[in-house]
């Protein structure tokens, strides 16, 4: 059994769109939990599409328009049987201008 392990940073600035490439041909859903919370809530789901309007999916990208902080937090992509594909976190920074999001992915594959 062999495990990739990618991470990839970057920023972007709140009211922005953010655009994550997550929406892998085998991902079942991605859901999201504000830094805040404990809960898990579906944003994506295969053959439902974006649970909000905020949301677009394209080309395999999950886009976010007009970010904001409570769309910070931990994205997850899972599977047809609930395994983990990917993990984004994204956390705030706060700088002496507008505010910062630093966007970190983890994606994890296991192969036999």
């Amino acid at each position: 059994m062999s495990f990739c392990l990618s991470s990839d940073e970057f920023s972007v600035k709140i009211s922005e769109k953010l655009k994550l490439d997550v929406l892998l041909s085998n991902a079942d859903k991605v859901q999201h939990q504000r830094r805040s919370s404990t809960e898990w809530k579906d944003v994506w789901k295969r053959g439902h599409g974006v649970q909000n309007d905020q949301l677009n999916d394209r080309d395999g990208n999950l886009i976010i328009n007009n970010f904001t902080a409570s769309d910070a937090g931990t994205y997850r992509v899972l599977g047809s049987e609930g395994e983990l594909l990917i993990i984004v976190t994204v956390e705030g920074e706060r700088n002496s201008g507008p505010e910062l999001v630093s966007v970190q992915k983890n994606a994890g594959k296991s192969t036999v």
